[in-house]
């Protein structure tokens, strides 16, 4: 009788231990995150990042005419040459048919960004105004001084040819200038951020772009 209650007593410890060791191993393979959950954290980030292109897009369309001219393509920028402070973009389009070389690049906003140098097939180069070989004839809006902007690298732009005697106020608004050949008149450039007395005839002016580079992801490309 004793034997038989030691052995249902060792069955029962034994089936005990059994079915800890399975909870056990079942919750060491347990993944650490439900795979729905996950799939749906996707799908809210992939939806978020389309409706922002959308938002994106829409700014470009109604871009107003008098800032941009008539628009001939769209493009979404593929590189930045170099990274940072790019003197040149790859811009991809569909529209690369309507695009030559010459036509004038802007951002969401209006703001100037460059110029298109060549194409090849749906791709279009752009060299930017912070190309050292760019020179754009710009005018300071406030006081109207004409100048022109050229990129002296590391990370600076300046306007030349404004002489000592003007002064022009830090903040003050440069846009594209009635006497450029190259683009229209009145596209947002850049704000001044420091002027001082130069050496010989003309004041030393820095100018912040107003198109913000490290954000550039879609361009309008005008005529």
């Amino acid at each position: 009788m004793l034997w038989k209650f030691q052995k249902e007593f060792l069955f029962g410890l034994l089936l005990l231990i059994s079915i800890f060791l399975f909870h056990l191993k079942a919750d060491a393979f347990k993944p650490d995150k439900n795979p729905v959950a996950t799939l749906t954290e996707y799908q809210n980030s992939t939806t978020r990042e389309l409706s922002l292109e959308n938002a994106r897009l829409r700014v470009l369309l109604n871009l107003p005419k008098r800032k941009s001219g008539a628009i001939a393509a769209i493009g979404e920028v593929s590189t930045l040459d170099p990274i940072g402070w790019p003197s040149w973009l790859t811009v991809e389009t569909d529209q690369a048919g309507r695009v030559s070389p010459g036509l004038i690049v802007l951002d969401a906003r209006g703001n100037l960004v460059g110029h298109v140098t060549e194409k090849e097939g749906k791709r279009i180069k752009v060299m930017t105004i912070l190309n050292p070989q760019n020179r754009v004839s710009v005018s300071i809006q406030e006081s109207r001084e004409a100048g022109i902007l050229e990129s002296t690298g590391l990370l600076n732009l300046t306007i030349n040819y404004i002489p000592n005697d003007n002064s022009p106020r830090i903040g003050s608004n440069v846009i594209t200038s009635k006497l450029s050949h190259n683009y229209l008149s009145g596209i947002p450039v850049g704000t001044i951020q420091a002027s001082t007395v130069g050496k010989g005839f003309f004041r030393k002016i820095l100018v912040r772009p107003s198109a913000n580079f490290s954000s550039l992801e879609e361009v309008i490309i005008v005529y």
